[in-house]
């Protein structure tokens, strides 16, 4: 964002820059996924990969109901967030025929959200390539690296800002690598331990 102001003629020196944070208590938390899937009425036997997001069209999520379909039966897909596009993913998700493995969990509140973030194997923000996704750098892929989560997102400036360690990324759009890259990402302990510690220098 600050690039971009300098480009349009603003000077550098007027332009101060706080990055996107998180409260340090969430790098300590003590919790058990088994006990916070149950919880939240979602399948303990299963690999969960999701995101916590506004539910509109820029966020891409419409690949992520696609992803359900090269992903194998043991991926279920969890959506926490209400929005506009939300009628238009249910829609897909039953043409697809995935419907039965999508969560959609519509809004929950901030006191406990860090507990959806907590229950996924790989948090994912498929962002389209768009100017917004491109200049704005979203809090969400610093919360789910605090809690021990990889990333994966769409390779954009604003992403790889954000979450530039702790995560992969994939070219917007391309689901082939988004199914690779969320198959990667499961259970890797140098990404969790690389996100973490990114997170603390925030």
């Amino acid at each position: 964002s600050k690039a971009n102001l300098v480009a349009r003629g603003v000077k550098d020196s007027k332009i101060f820059v706080v990055p996107n944070a998180i409260d340090e208590r969430d790098l300590d938390r003590d919790f058990d996924v088994s006990d916070i899937r149950i919880k939240l009425g979602l399948s303990t036997d299963s690999k969960w990969f999701g995101s916590v997001t506004s539910v509109v069209g820029y966020e891409g999520l419409d690949l992520a109901i696609q992803a359900l379909t090269q992903l194998g039966k043991s991926w279920n897909l969890l959506i926490v967030g209400d929005g506009t596009d939300l009628p238009r993913l249910r829609n897909l998700a039953e043409e697809l025929g995935v419907e039965n493995r999508v969560r959609f969990a519509g809004h929950q509140g901030n006191a406990d959200i860090w507990r959806w973030y907590a229950a996924l194997d790989v948090f994912v923000i498929p962002r389209i390539d768009a100017q917004v996704c491109r200049n704005v750098t979203p809090l969400k892929p610093l919360l789910a690296k605090a809690l021990g989560v990889p990333t994966v997102c769409s390779d954009l400036p604003a992403l790889r800002e954000v979450a530039g360690a702790g995560g992969l990324f994939f070219p917007p759009g391309d689901l082939s690598r988004f199914v690779q890259q969320i198959e990667q990402a499961m259970g890797n302990e140098e990404l969790t331990r690389l996100g973490k510690r990114w997170v603390k220098g925030r």
